[in-house]
């Protein structure tokens, strides 16, 4: 495959290109996962990496993920070294990148892009293509080491709170406990990492996985009742002495602000979807 100058070439990405793509450089003002989950997502048949070379340098890099039972695809991790920029490259990549998914994802229906504040210029650019905004959250990102995480030397002023770790089974009966989810996650999405996850069954094993998991926050530090309330699906924080959840928060967590999706169907070739 080869770019309208003939010079640029592009392939599948694999484990062998990871010092070339990680020195193209640093993305995400300075937040870029990439460099610790490159051998995941380039080896995961839920992800599909390209890379665009010079010869035989690595120039460009670009991937999706797909999730939501097949029916999402989202770009991501996309970065060009600067001299090769403003070439067209990273319009190929993403090009070579929608081939494979109409060839590969017969169940896609969805293109979704997420971004931060530092990419809102480009809210314009995707609202003229058919996006619509499903979801704007605020969130913290910290940038430190474990050696800098101290408990609090007088915890007598601190407000009593209790931390579960969710399980797989406790993640289903959360996703289908609908009073929760409406306040937790309104948009019905749930933010991680750039990835805006639907509240399906099929998603789990993206959360609940080897480098990551669920924890939920409550109020009340008697939380042995957590996993009942769960499972009896009667979680109400209108509910007099219930254990109250708060946040559910995942570990991993980024910090992208708004999530934007569009049915395929604006892209020539891709099958026409209702926008939900």
């Amino acid at each position: 495959m080869s770019s309208a100058d003939g010079t640029i070439t592009y392939r599948r990405a694999d484990l062998s290109d990871y010092d070339a793509v990680m020195a193209i450089g640093s993305i995400y003002g300075g937040r870029d996962y990439l460099w610790s989950l490159y051998k995941q997502l380039v080896t995961d048949p839920d992800k599909y990496g390209i890379v665009a070379l010079d010869g035989d340098r690595v120039v460009g890099f670009y991937m999706t993920s797909t999730f939501d039972g097949g029916r999402t695809v989202l770009k991501r991790s996309g970065r060009v070294l600067e001299e090769y920029r403003g070439r067209g490259i990273f319009h190929t990549l993403e090009a070579e990148l929608d081939k494979h998914t109409l060839a590969h994802r017969p169940r896609a229906m969805y293109d979704v892009f997420a971004n931060t504040e530092h990419e809102d210029h480009l809210s314009g650019k995707f609202l003229d293509m058919g996006f619509q905004e499903v979801c704007r959250k605020n969130m913290y990102h910290m940038i430190l080491t474990s050696s800098e995480l101290q408990w609090p030397r007088d915890r007598t002023t601190t407000k009593p709170l209790v931390v579960k770790e969710l399980n797989t089974e406790d993640l289903k009966l959360l996703f289908n406990t609908k009073e929760v989810t409406s306040k937790l996650f309104p948009s019905g999405r749930l933010l991680n990492t750039y990835m805006p996850y639907r509240l399906l069954d099929v998603n789990i094993p993206y959360i609940i996985c080897e480098r990551g998991g669920a924890f939920v926050s409550f109020d009340n530090p008697d939380a042995t009742a957590v996993r009942h309330s769960l499972r009896d699906r009667e979680v109400r924080d209108s509910i007099p002495g219930r254990v109250k959840p708060r946040t559910l928060k995942l570990v991993l967590a980024a910090d992208p602000p708004s999530v934007w999706h569009h049915g395929f169907s604006v892209k020539p070739g891709w099958p026409g979807v209702r926008i939900t």
